[in-house]
């Protein structure tokens, strides 16, 4: 999905809905193990192991995850997060690969703050963002990585932040209730959008100016929203229940972008005989088609999306790609990495991923041959 579409923090979900879509850890999650760190929601449990190509990797402490952005197979940015063992945040390191992440470069570093969302993302390869201090500050680049300028935030509860272009980005607080902020000057100064929807627990998903979606936690039935003039008005969109389920007191939905056109919305119910995550696709946000995948309904808002038509799925120690927006699925004939999980297509040929384990720290992980084989990086090194 481009998992910059997926980095979002669910920062007001249940506890049984932050179990489910924490499940794997991904959540940049092993973030979990950190706590104060953000979850994303993917949810591919390994349930084999399997052999992968692999390189040595970069030793460090198992208490630091790390976060990544790559806009190609050679141009990549990292964040390293040191939590210490009494829990507080520690510290972090940016750093610059040029080179596929076969050397590293330290760009600044400091001390951590308690930051509750993604904290990292490029929308070009010259400008860049990263959340990271104490007190928090936003920091941007202009020359892919080289330099970064420190930015003033509008409040130190933030829980999330996403740019659209160089310009054009927002700004989500949820600890306090949910609170939007918009930025048209490269995060320079914000102004904060009226009229957000009570029930929502994550940065709202903007697709341009005007259109945005945000996925609910609350009472049913399953709902988003929809914003067409920016975030200043709100409508709310129900979704269906899927009838293997049942009905449920609580749902939370989380929404994923398709490229050029339509959503992903997931569903989690919050009910007590368990009943499973699932999804919807839809077009127009308002006709909705329950997402079958490879195999059976599910919660599949771990695709990540090569283009519109094209997703790539890892579902325990499986590979799947479809063509035709899922109507489709075969089989990659695939040799993956253990707790692999997908976190961007590049191209056709082109993927990059994170492996986690129980402890909380992260491999990295591309293939070159549309995800056949997956070789292990070299990660970024404090020392």
């Amino acid at each position: 999905m481009g998992m910059e579409q997926l980095s979002s923090a669910m920062v007001a979900l249940s506890p049984r809905a932050r179990r489910a879509v924490a499940l794997i850890a991904l959540a940049t999650v092993a973030i979990a193990a950190t706590s104060t760190y953000y979850l994303r929601p993917w949810e591919m449990l390994r349930a084999t192991s399997t052999k992968a190509t692999i390189a040595l990797s970069s030793p460090r402490s198992q208490r630091e995850w790390i976060d990544y952005a790559f806009l190609n197979s050679a141009l990549g940015w990292a964040v390293i997060h040191s939590p210490t063992p009494s829990g507080d945040p520690g510290t972090y390191a940016v750093f610059k690969t040029a080179d596929g992440a076969k050397h590293w470069e330290k760009r600044f570093e400091g001390r951590e703050s308690q930051f509750g969302g993604p904290n990292l993302q490029f929308v070009d390869r010259s400008t860049g963002f990263v959340a990271v201090g104490d007190p928090l500050e936003l920091r941007r680049t202009t020359d892919s990585g080289e330099h970064w300028t420190k930015l003033s935030v509008p409040t130190q509860d933030v829980a999330g932040f996403h740019f659209l272009d160089p310009r054009n980005g927002w700004l989500f607080t949820g600890s306090r209730g949910p609170h939007l902020f918009a930025s048209h000057d490269g995060g320079v100064s914000w102004v904060e959008v009226n009229g957000l929807p009570a029930d929502i627990g994550y940065l709202p998903q903007f697709r341009n100016l005007l259109e945005g979606w945000v996925g609910s936690s609350g009472g049913g039935p399953p709902h988003v929203y929809m914003t067409g003039d920016g975030g200043a008005s709100w409508e709310r969109h129900d979704l269906p229940a899927a009838p293997e389920t049942g009905q449920a007191e609580q749902y939370s939905t989380w929404v994923a972008l398709i490229p050029e056109a339509g959503l992903m919305v997931s569903v989690y119910p919050e009910s007590s005989d368990a009943s499973r995550p699932y999804s919807y696709t839809s077009l127009d946000g308002r006709s909705w088609t329950l997402f079958g995948g490879p195999s059976e309904p599910r919660d599949l808002s771990c695709c990540a999306f090569q283009d519109a038509t094209h997703w790539w799925v890892v579902i325990g120690p499986d590979l799947y790609k479809t063509a035709d927006r899922g109507d489709t699925w075969f089989h990659v004939d695939a040799r993956l990495p253990e707790n692999l999980y997908l976190m961007r297509v590049l191209d056709a040929k082109h993927a990059w991923g994170q492996s986690f384990s129980q402890q909380g720290y992260s491999d990295l992980f591309f293939t070159a041959d549309g995800g056949v084989h997956w070789t292990m990086a070299k990660t970024p090194s404090r020392q």
